[in-house]
């Protein structure tokens, strides 16, 4: 995010704000990399970037950001892209209303300068929009074709697909096809099958996990469980799926 040739890593969190780690130089004993401590992302105005409503560790009190669309947005989630192809990182983030929208960065490689107010991003006439809720998304090709796809779970589980058709240009972003489903909703019905596939709360991540040049594509999810006895009990837990492209 600072352009210092090491890896830092941004974080989303439920209070609704970002988080960057940046990383430090080394390894621990046990080869590990290392980060300084989590720091709140602030726009160019020096308020937390954020869509709606937020709460920064140690507040007592949420706030809301002046002027947001859905004030009741939280949840957010950022990944760090060179959207517009200038040579800096912008933020393409989702939150729990579901939008997918572009914090730009108007500042640096260097010294980063995110403008207060996200914009959408749009598949022809459309918004990037998962309607359930829960825009957990990742980016990255998974249909093979060297264009930026991205990729969201969503609150009922389900899996989306925006295909890209066009790459990033300098001051102009990639254009995407109309959404489709890579993976159905999870039904209620099989709560206690897990497997059935995810669950609710579905977050996508691409990885070539076999190192056939092909990324897999991970899904955590969030599942519910609950056993009658004398006395019910529910039980929470995840599980991380993995999913291969098809070969054409």
């Amino acid at each position: 995010m600072d352009g210092d040739g090491t890896e830092d890593l941004v974080t989303g969190s439920f209070g609704g704000v970002l988080y960057v780690l940046y990383g430090r130089d080394g390894r621990d004993a046990g080869g590990l990399r290392q980060f300084a401590p989590p720091v709140v992302l602030s726009d160019l105005t020096g308020d937390p970037l954020c869509m709606g409503m937020y709460r920064t560790a140690g507040a007592s009190a949420d706030a809301v950001r002046p002027g947001a669309k859905d004030e009741r947005a939280r949840m957010l989630t950022a990944v760090p892209f060179d959207w517009d192809g200038d040579g800096d990182l912008d933020l393409v983030a989702g939150e729990s209303d579901g939008r997918i929208m572009l914090f730009e960065n108007d500042g640096t490689k260097t010294e980063p300068e995110f403008l207060p107010v996200p914009k959408k991003i749009r598949a022809g006439r459309k918004s990037l929009w998962v309607r359930s809720g829960h825009s957990m998304m990742t980016l990255g090709d998974w249909t093979g074709d060297g264009l930026l796809d991205v990729i969201s779970g969503s609150r009922n589980g389900a899996v989306f697909l925006w295909a890209g058709v066009e790459p990033p240009s300098e001051g102009t972003g990639p254009a995407f096809a109309k959404p489709v489903k890579l993976i159905d909703d999870h039904e209620e019905s099989e709560a206690a099958a897990p497997a059935s596939g995810p669950a609710r709360y579905t977050q996508p991540h691409l990885a070539d996990l076999d190192g056939d040049g092909r990324p897999e594509l991970l899904v955590g999810d969030f599942r519910m469980e609950s056993s009658k006895g004398e006395t019910e009990t529910r039980k929470a837990h995840g599980f991380i799926w993995v999913y291969r492209r098809p070969k054409h």
